[in-house]
């Protein structure tokens, strides 16, 4: 078992940022969209300096919302003509 964790390969440029830091985090199975420790990880940046702070949970925005009480903002983002009348409802 394992994650492919393509964050970072991704944001090729972003990562090559001295002022930028990322870090991906595997949820390991846990409940909520992020890692268990990511709470603590948050506050690590802030602890080190990072002004912002993005997290990305793993899921589809149904039950991935742990991260709301850790945020100051939380933006769902869906691409257009995903689901149906439904699962915007949802």
């Amino acid at each position: 078992k394992g994650s492919i964790l393509g964050d970072k390969t991704r944001m090729e440029e972003l990562a090559c940022d001295p002022h930028a830091y990322i870090r991906p985090s595997p949820s390991a199975g846990s409940l909520g969209g992020v890692a268990r420790k990511t709470r603590e990880a948050m506050l690590l940046c802030e602890a080190a300096g990072f002004d912002i702070t993005l997290i990305e949970t793993v899921g589809v925005g149904q039950s991935e919302t742990a991260v709301h009480s850790m945020v100051d903002f939380f933006l769902l983002v869906q691409i257009a003509g995903a689901g149906d009348e439904l699962q915007g409802i949802k």
